[in-house]
């Protein structure tokens, strides 16, 4: 009986070294299941979890493994396991790493890129006619333009879109000319964070429901904020 079906591969995450890792504890598992407590493992079974191995790696593109063990394969398995524990160990960290990163930025929809670049060029107008000293003025465009090559780049990070808004609440938030401008500029504060947030959300359910995560998702965005009129 082979050590992989062809239902095992059904279901399988979409990214590679995530596939791979799957595969491989299945593998493991497969294989110490066949052991004989008289005989141990069998030449065949062995033979073939080390072809596996490197096959699998090979066709998702992550290349060869472990070196195939030459010469009594019984006298080698437990070196040619070891490397490829230690090879999956360094899968996993790289995994973890990109998750986590992943959790702390968000992909872009052309939509949605399209909008934020729209708030931005408004919080620039704001921060301009905002009676600041020049250095703060420059201080805050420079977080906004960080932000914005972000944005082209189709991705931001969380943290600088919360440390943008925060620059900006804070330091138009109390100036005179800014109270003639309160509810357009707080509003145009608010659409950055909410575009985020709905292109987030989108994104998170495109992964857990289509399992393809490589275009974002396209959030249906609420209709563009109207210009509001300035008090007299």
């Amino acid at each position: 009986m082979p050590l992989l079906a062809a239902t095992d591969f059904e279901d399988l995450p979409s990214d590679e070294i995530d596939r791979w890792l799957r595969l491989r504890e299945l593998l493991e598992h497969r294989v110490d299941e066949s052991e004989d407590h008289q005989n141990g493992y069998s030449r065949a079974t062995l033979l073939e979890y080390t072809q596996l191995i490197n096959a699998i790696a090979t066709e998702l593109g992550l290349g060869t493994i472990a070196e195939a063990p030459t010469g009594n394969i019984h006298e080698v398995i437990d070196d040619f396991r070891a490397e490829v524990a230690a090879v999956a160990a360094r899968f996993s960290l790289r995994a973890n790493k990109r998750k986590l990163a992943s959790a702390a930025s968000v992909t872009l929809s052309g939509d949605v890129k399209v909008r934020l670049s729209e708030e931005i060029a408004k919080l620039r107008i704001f921060v301009h006619e905002a009676e600041l000293t020049e250095q703060k003025k420059s201080k805050i465009l420079n977080r906004l333009d960080d932000l914005q090559k972000e944005i082209d780049e189709d991705r931001v990070r969380l943290k600088s879109v919360m440390t943008a808004l925060a620059l900006c609440a804070a330091g138009i938030g109390g100036t005179t000319s800014f109270l003639a401008d309160a509810p357009e500029a707080a509003q145009t504060i608010a659409n950055v964070s909410q575009l985020v947030g709905l292109q987030k959300l989108a994104n998170e359910e495109k992964a857990e429901v289509l399992k393809l995560p490589s275009e974002p998702a396209v959030p249906s965005l609420p209709a563009p904020p109207k210009q509001l009129p300035k008090p007299e």
